[in-house]
């Protein structure tokens, strides 16, 4: 289990354990942490933090941060990958959208500072190859809402 996080073994535990009685093993062991780590129901719950996020600019900066993967998630950093990706972003808008962000266990505040929420988010997005579609899906997303906007200011 060395290189799971915390929040991995907490939602792994009882799979883990089920898998440990039945098997009749007394001890939980690497090789149990690997038949649960890929299943899918874990990953779905890992990535799920992702793709609750209803408004798709918002769920594209997200994914973006998730990409990154700095250490730390700063208000300009938000702001930057708001810019590189055409999203206007104040900076009291960028604070309120990282205080959501951390609501839905995509970021999280540690010691004056604010993180990716944990590190299996960015290995199950990474893993799974869900970043890049989930980014293009988000862009298509926002690309039609702004041409639903123009209709209607037409209209």
């Amino acid at each position: 289990i060395r290189d799971w996080s915390v929040t991995r073994v907490q939602t792994c535990a009882l799979p883990i354990s089920e898998l440990a009685i039945r098997s009749g093993e007394k001890a939980i062991t690497p090789a149990l942490t690997e038949l649960v780590k890929w299943d899918f129901e874990t990953a779905q719950f890992f990535c799920s933090a992702l793709l609750q996020i209803a408004e798709p600019d918002q769920r594209l900066i997200a994914l973006e941060l998730i990409k990154r993967n700095d250490e730390q998630v700063t208000i300009p950093m938000v702001r930057q990958v708001a810019n590189e990706n055409s999203i206007p972003l104040e900076y009291l808008t960028a604070l309120e959208l990282m205080n959501e962000l951390v609501i839905n266990q995509v970021l999280r505040w540690d010691n004056g500072a604010y993180s990716i929420a944990n590190e299996s988010l960015v290995d199950y997005a990474n893993r799974l190859g869900f970043l890049d579609g989930a980014c293009e899906d988000a862009r298509r997303a926002i690309e039609a809402a702004r041409q639903n906007a123009r209709l209607r200011r037409e209209s």
